[in-house]
């Protein structure tokens, strides 16, 4: 006999990265344009735009890893990781469809996206996960 599985132990699986994704993308929304708006305001020099969107995508991969790592409840490197890839992921194909991709940028934002949400995770592990 087959045992059907009817998508609730897939969904309760990928659940973790539904919320870490929405959480980091929504900690960008809300941190691009403070930055602009604060580069805006400082008068800042050329290239502070630069640092600080690597700034906001560094806060919204660790809000993202944070939320991710929390809703799973343990494994907060690995899953904090993974939601730092999705963002980065989303990252790329914005960069890519603005005709805006550098190499050596993608690389370096990869890097940031990972690092930042696997610490995001073991911090949402620690601090906010409920206790099984």
């Amino acid at each position: 006999m087959i045992k059907q599985n009817n998508g609730k132990l897939m969904l309760r699986r990928i659940m973790p990265l539904i919320k870490g994704g929405a959480a980091g993308l929504c900690a960008l929304v809300l941190l691009a344009p403070l930055s602009a708006l604060c580069c805006y305001a400082a008068g800042a020099p050329e290239g502070t735009d630069v640092i600080l969107s690597y700034i906001a995508a560094g806060g919204a991969a660790l809000t993202g890893g944070m939320f991710c790592a929390a809703a799973h409840g343990r494994d907060g490197l690995l899953w904090g990781a993974f939601a730092g890839l999705e963002l980065f992921a989303v990252l790329f194909l914005g960069a890519l469809t603005a005709g805006n991709l550098d190499g050596t940028a993608a690389l370096w934002k990869l890097l940031l996206c990972a690092v930042c949400s696997a610490a995001g995770g073991v911090i949402g592990v620690n601090k906010f996960a409920k206790q099984r």
